[in-house]
C-alpha cells in the first residue's frame, strides 16, 4: 500500500470511529489485538454517513468514479467496518 493510500485509509478509519462516537484513532486501533472492528459498533445511520463521506473522499482524493469508490468502500466496510447495532 502506498503512503498516500495508507494515509487515506487512516483518515477513513478515523472518520468511522468519530462518526460512531468513539475517541479512538487508527493508531490506537493498531495497538489493540486482532478483531477490534467487532468490539466497536455503530448504527446503520452512522454507517451510511461514514460511507457517504468516504465515497466522496475517495472520489476527490483518488480521482475514482462513484462506482469504483462505492466498490472500494464496500470492501473496506466488509473488512474493517464496525458491527451494526441498532440498540446503541
Amino acid at each position: 500500500m502506498s503512503d498516500k493510500s495508507l494515509q487515506i485509509a487512516k483518515e477513513i478509519i478515523n472518520k468511522m470511529m468519530e462518526i460512531a462516537g468513539y475517541d479512538v484513532t487508527f493508531d490506537d486501533l493498531v495497538k489493540e489485538e486482532d478483531g477490534w472492528y467487532s468490539r466497536y459498533t455503530m448504527t446503520q445511520k452512522q454507517n451510511d454517513e461514514w460511507m457517504e463521506w468516504s465515497i466522496k473522499k475517495l472520489m476527490k482524493e483518488r480521482g475514482m468514479t462513484k462506482k469504483k469508490a462505492e466498490y472500494e468502500m464496500g470492501m473496506m466496510d466488509l473488512a474493517y467496518g464496525l458491527r451494526i447495532d441498532e440498540q446503541i
